[in-house]
């Protein structure tokens, strides 16, 4: 069990800054490299954990376009 007891949730939100998801959605502002992570709590009993810096727009793209099936690329060629 590893000491962990509870709810994700619960031991989450205490550890750092949580809004709810309609207040955050009038602002829709992330925090950036060297803010604490933001607790975003969405509908249906969820939180969305924010990590600022943890991997670059870059980073995102190259993972995405390594899951995805078969590693393909879908960027449109240029039209000559």
């Amino acid at each position: 069990e590893l000491g962990l007891a509870g709810r994700w949730q619960d031991r989450i939100l205490p550890l750092h800054r949580a809004v709810r998801w309609e207040d955050w959605a009038v602002e829709r502002r992330l925090p950036v490299r060297g803010e604490p992570p933001l607790a975003i709590k969405l509908p249906w009993d969820t939180v969305a954990v924010v990590i600022p810096g943890f991997l670059s727009q870059a980073e995102v793209y190259k993972l995405q376009q390594a899951s995805l099936p078969g590693a393909l690329d879908y960027e449109q060629p240029r039209r000559q």
